[in-house]
């Protein structure tokens, strides 16, 4: 991504991907072109951080604001840092908008239209980090300006929804991205995030999702137990929370590995922000269960001890001094670090130079953009996540156009024991059509592009049509003999269960099972709420589709 910002390429043009033109903030990764976008971004994110902390303090004892300065500190995905600053903006708006009689109330100061733009000025940065935060940040903002409209706070309603897309604006400019691109920035998200759940689900331990359940269930009563807040206040606070945990169970529990402490850290951050808005008796029930649900997933991953948190914590702040002093003392050592990054990469996997520009199959971007050729890569710059028929078309269309790379390196990088045709199989008959085999670099196959070709979708039209048929799930269907090579095109309908399902969760894995002419067995997974096009090769065919829903 910072590669991409350098290049000066249109993020939902040149590049599609989970991340935006400010990834650096998210992923901490150093570029000399993004290190004053990453420097700056943080800082204003930082700020608005811990004033909007401070002022939700307001009235409340400085002991649940220093729990919550000391869990930021601790081993944690930072996705949960981000995620909840829309939250916190909201309980601010909550306070401001409870009656005056009501103790947490938070009186309206001077100037309060500007505090409020210049702290919703901040999430228009979170979208240009990683698109996936749209979703949060846009439904927040709604919420809010909505319960300020509602308390005839009609000022304050506009300075939330003005600030956030003024400053989205702003910072996408900065960046150095076209305004042209903006809308198919917005639509590429849209197909990011519609395909992610069927396509990069991973099954995990099903005791941390009853146990983050259990936790949000404690957390949902403690809001509806407190008498003292009205019904539409106590509505409001009750879609904030739901909103914020649903993203986040989401983001830890489709691909359940790692991602699952996205999960814990902020069903423990929702129990820690309860005191600032509740006074109900179940916030320290909540706040102790949820503290529990917190040690115990995170110890499925990481060692949780004293010695690991007090070693965490010490570790942020050495590392923010060093990162201070060598930018004040020694001016270009982060420039001969990142040479001698790249330098290793370089040594790990060597490419010679190239004509013209090059691009990468499947997703080692990094062995490319380290060597000394011109990176031109796909929209979709990792086929892994080119999961949707428009983000594969997207794909195709690029090697079919005038902007398509002089050289391809090729090679086969399926995950998740996925069937190999879906790592952008789209593609592969405009590669092996419009580009010629020059040799093996290594695991790759170097393709050249040629002088005159025709393109492969002209080539699926002239083909004929040998099998065409609507079957039953987990059925055996044979295709038909023939030694030419089978390009499948297989379209799978989810029933209105299957979509509220994978809405809500994630659908379960459906799988194939190839039945090859020599009697071998293949068993793939594959990724079908959607028309994808297979390349199966060779001849003779068996599969069988063994779906749950």
């Amino acid at each position: 991504m910072n590669q991409a910002v350098f290049q000066d390429f249109n993020f939902g043009e040149d590049i599609i991907f989970t991340y935006g033109p400010y990834a650096s903030i998210l992923t901490i990764m150093y570029h000399p072109a993004t290190d004053q976008l990453m420097l700056w971004g943080s800082f204003l994110l930082a700020i608005v951080y811990s004033m909007a902390l401070i002022y939700l303090a307001t009235g409340v004892s400085y002991v649940w604001l220093l729990l919550i300065a000391l869990f930021l500190l601790v081993p944690t995905f930072r996705d949960t840092m981000f995620f909840s600053l829309p939250l916190i903006l909201s309980l601010v708006i909550y306070r401001v908008t409870l009656p005056d009689t009501h103790p947490r109330k938070l009186s309206r100061q001077r100037y309060m239209g500007i505090k409020m733009f210049g702290l919703f000025f901040s999430l228009g940065l979170l979208p240009a980090m990683k698109g996936t935060m749209l979703v949060l940040v846009f439904g927040n903002i709604a919420l809010s300006a909505l319960m300020l409209w509602k308390n005839q706070l009609k000022s304050l309603a506009l300075a939330v929804i003005t600030a956030p897309m003024l400053s989205f604006l702003l910072f996408w400019s900065i960046a150095g991205q076209a305004w042209s691109a903006l809308p198919k920035y917005l639509i590429s998200l849209e197909q990011i995030i519609s395909g992610y759940t069927e396509a990069m689900s991973l099954l995990g331990d099903l005791e941390e999702i009853y146990l983050f359940i259990a936790a949000t269930a404690m957390i949902l009563v403690a809001i509806l137990a407190d008498k003292s807040s009205r019904f539409f206040s106590k509505s409001f606070l009750l879609l904030t929370y739901v909103l914020f945990i649903f993203v986040a169970f989401k983001s830890g529990f489709v691909r359940h590995d790692g991602h699952a402490l996205i999960a814990a850290s902020a069903i423990a951050i929702s129990a820690m922000l309860l005191p600032f808005v509740n006074r109900s008796k179940l916030v320290f029930l909540s706040l102790f269960l949820s503290m529990f649900v917190w040690g115990i997933i995170v110890s499925h991953y990481r060692e949780v001890s004293p010695n690991v948190m007090y070693a965490s914590m010490a570790g942020r702040y050495r590392n923010a001094w060093h990162g201070f002093r060598i930018r004040v003392t020694e001016e270009n050592y982060l420039n001969e670090e990142y040479d001698n990054s790249l330098a290793k990469i370089r040594n790990q996997f060597f490419l010679p130079a190239f004509e013209g520009t090059t691009d990468i199959y499947s997703t080692h971007q990094a062995y490319l953009i380290a060597s000394d050729n011109v990176w031109k890569p796909k929209p979709v710059v990792q086929s892994y996540s080119a999961y949707t028929p428009l983000l594969a078309e997207l794909n195709d269309n690029h090697l079919k156009g005038d902007e398509a790379p002089d050289n391809i390196l090729f090679i086969i990088e399926a995950i998740d024991g996925r069937l190999p045709a879906l790592e952008d199989g789209l593609s592969w008959p405009t590669i092996l059509n419009r580009y010629s085999i020059q040799n093996f670099i290594g695991p790759y196959i170097h393709f050249k592009k040629r002088a005159l070709s025709t393109s492969g979708e002209e080539i699926l039209n002239k083909t004929n049509i040998v099998y065409n048929d609507v079957h039953i799930l987990n059925n055996w269907f044979e295709l038909p003999d023939t030694e030419k090579t089978l390009f499948a095109k297989v379209s799978i309908e989810s029933t209105t269960l299957g979509k509220i399902y994978s809405l809500l969760y994630k659908p379960p894995q459906m799988r194939m099972v190839l039945l090859l002419a020599n009697g071998e067995k293949k068993f793939f997974r594959v990724v079908c709420w959607f028309t994808v096009k297979w390349n199966f090769g060779n001849p003779v065919i068996v599969h069988n589709w063994s779906p749950k829903l």
